[in-house]
């Protein structure tokens, strides 16, 4: 029982190890991937209005740090539940040592009875651990990368102060922190985005007029 218990822990630490390697890697290509992003709307643009009816733009937010903080220590936690959810099983092959048969008999179908209560919660957290891994390579590779999006009455586009929001039935929503760029961007982005929505004739979201005009008015306070 020593000796099993000792391989355990010791692959246990060994697992940790190689998961804190891992995901620790994992979070470093997401903040570089975030920084590479930073520089391309530094160097191009981060929000471009082509026509009446198209907007492209990155999600360079400061709140992406966040999100990889989160993502990175998630999927970490989900490894450490799924091995103290196999811990348990270690218990089986103690209670073969007992010498009393009815002891042994209660003992192992409590360890049994705990190896199963541990599978339920090892197996939800391993298919979550995987999925974050998997998942990881998705949200690296659109984290600050440059959307295009049809801004169609299917669209609405919302502005709570500086926060660009577009949100669709079918997709998650996106934000453009508008804080982000130059005081006379700021306020160049908000009248064309005005005028594109004048075009349109309103289509995208009828009381966004009232609230590019409140930033407008707070951009224009702000610069004073």
């Amino acid at each position: 029982m020593a000796q099993s218990e000792t391989n355990y822990r010791q692959d246990a630490l060994v697992a940790c190890c190689w998961c804190v390697a891992l995901v620790s890697v994992g979070g470093c290509v997401l903040v570089l991937r975030f920084l590479h992003a930073l520089r391309g709307g530094y160097q191009d643009a981060m929000l471009t209005l082509e026509g009446n009816d198209r907007l492209t733009g990155r999600d360079l937010s400061p709140k992406n740090f966040t999100s990889i903080f989160w993502a990175v220590a998630t999927t970490f936690s989900c490894f450490v539940v799924m091995l103290i959810g196999l811990a348990p099983a270690v218990l089986i092959g103690w209670t073969t040592h007992f010498a009393n048969p009815v002891l042994l008999v209660f003992a192992t179908i409590a360890a049994f009875l705990l190896s199963l209560g541990g599978l339920v919660l090892s197996v939800p957290c391993g298919v979550f651990f995987i999925i974050g891994l998997v998942g990881g390579i998705s949200f690296c590779r659109k984290m600050g990368a440059a959307q295009t999006y049809v801004l169609t009455s299917q669209r609405i586009l919302r502005l709570d102060g500086f926060v660009l929001a577009i949100l669709h039935p079918d997709k998650p929503e996106s934000l453009f922190d508008l804080q982000l760029l130059a005081p006379e961007d700021q306020h160049q982005v908000l009248i064309v985005l005005r005028e594109r929505w004048t075009e349109a004739e309103r289509s995208w979201n009828p009381p966004l007029g009232d609230e590019i005009e409140a930033a407008l008015k707070q951009a224009d306070y702000s610069a004073v």
